[in-house]
């Protein structure tokens, strides 16, 4: 029996902002970026579409009004995908927003209730999204209060991704935002957990990172 095939599109960290070039972060110019993006995800016809998170940005001095209207300029330019979207929680989604805030805006497709980990499955994979913008007592990173090097898949989390791969009969893959394949300060803490839960299970075809 061949496996499943499913096309779909990833794009991550467009840091969209209304503000001028920051480093090598052109903000402004992310939703011509994703509208691009879009165009060509339909032109090739993929099933769905996932941002792999830091979506948008703020100010310099952060003011939450501007930031949600940041988030609704970018959802805007992510709207005319023709498919299913879906979102992947990042530290910068919530520098002066809360995680209920951010998918208000920015909705999850056929999700419900509206959640920053959850499953899917499309064209015979079973999805996976995971939200790693928690601090190390579990608690979610809200509004600005969050350390980006402190970074954690909470312990319920990890509960339910071993009782969601343990159902599956699916082949899965994984998306998270931070990264999963080391150590340091760029790397989710308890990263080596969820890799353990991630090759002990078997279905796990790949992980996309942001």
């Amino acid at each position: 029996q061949a496996p499943p095939l499913v096309r779909f599109g990833v794009i991550t960290d467009l840091h969209y902002a209304d503000i001028d070039p920051s480093g090598a972060r052109a903000l402004r110019e992310s939703d011509d970026k994703l509208a691009e993006f879009v165009q060509v995800m339909n032109a090739k016809g993929a099933a769905f579409v996932v941002e792999l998170g830091d979506f948008k940005d703020q100010d310099p001095k952060p003011d939450p009004a501007r930031t949600l209207e940041y988030l609704k300029r970018i959802e805007s330019a992510f709207a005319p995908f023709d498919g299913p979207r879906y979102h992947v929680i990042g530290n910068h989604d919530t520098d002066s927003l809360s995680k209920s805030e951010f998918l208000a805006a920015a909705p999850n497709t056929g999700i419900v209730p509206n959640a920053t980990r959850y499953t899917f499955v499309s064209g015979g994979v079973r999805v996976i999204v995971l939200d790693a913008s928690h601090k190390a007592d579990g608690s979610d990173y809200d509004r600005g209060n969050f350390d980006w090097s402190d970074t954690n898949v909470d312990a319920p989390q990890l509960a339910w991704l071993k009782t969601t791969l343990a159902a599956s009969v699916e082949p899965a893959i994984v998306f998270v935002h931070q990264q999963l394949d080391g150590t340091g300060a760029y790397y989710v803490k308890n990263a080596a957990q969820v890799r353990e839960t991630l090759e002990q299970n078997g279905k796990v075809i790949a992980v996309m990172q942001g």
